[in-house]
């Protein structure tokens, strides 16, 4: 793109790291993100390459970006949290989810759908059956989220 006169955007560099990641590993998804210039590292592509770490399942690597991203004020997204949960129920970690719920909800961050599902089911890993439904009672309190078929 650039070849052709045109600037990618944020948003271009976040999916090209991620296509990086994919095609050339992830030592190259980060050398790609550190020769970013300062301007773009932005939620966009801090996030990109902390979902990178959560498909790759890199534990430390992916909480210590996550820490990173606080500490730049950098603002975290339910879809940053809902990796990284992912990522618990993955490595057999689901106890840590309902841990994130609360650190998503102290921080102002909204829920989304997968949010919730991705709770039920760690909650479900560990045989909380009470708690799968207080989520869905909390959804259904809650009302911007509305359960679907994947609930």
């Amino acid at each position: 793109m650039e070849h052709r006169g045109m600037n990618k955007t944020v948003s271009d560099q976040a999916i090209h790291l991620d296509l990086i990641a994919k095609a050339r590993g992830i030592a190259a998804g980060e050398s790609y993100f550190v020769d970013l210039p300062e301007t773009s590292k932005t939620e966009l592509t801090y996030a990109s390459l902390l979902n990178c770490y959560c498909k790759e399942l890199m534990t430390e690597k992916a909480e210590g970006l996550l820490n990173k991203m606080k500490e730049l004020n950098i603002t975290v997204s339910s879809m940053s949290y809902n990796s990284l949960m992912t990522l618990y129920t993955k490595t057999g970690q689901a106890e840590r989810v309902p841990g994130m719920i609360q650190e998503m909800k102290a921080e102002d961050v909204m829920p989304d759908s997968y949010t919730y599902n991705v709770w039920m089911r760690a909650l479900a890993a560990t045989e909380d059956v009470s708690g799968v439904e207080r989520v869905i009672e909390e959804m259904n309190r809650d009302g911007r989220v509305a359960p679907d078929w994947t609930t």
